[in-house]
């Protein structure tokens, strides 16, 4: 993870609520390339290509994921 998360942190899905600040602050304050400002958004409507998320515990965020947008691995936005 670019050293934002401890590389002893556990790989079980669940990170401390330190770890998840410091991947929040990391994403939020990047600068993504051009590429991904300037890919046009498909219509939500396009129930293939976005899916509502939402997390009932830490948070409680919610948003929609832009599947089409996750076009490799280390995608910068979905």
């Amino acid at each position: 993870m670019c050293g934002i998360i401890p590389m002893n942190a556990p790989s079980c899905g669940l990170i401390t609520k330190t770890d998840a600040e410091r991947l929040v602050n990391a994403l939020l304050h990047r600068n993504p390339p051009k590429s991904a400002i300037s890919t046009p958004l498909l219509s939500p409507k396009d129930s293939k290509s976005h899916i509502r998320v939402y997390h009932n515990c830490f948070g409680k965020a919610k948003g929609i994921a832009s599947l089409h947008l996750y076009d490799n691995p280390d995608a910068l936005c979905i």
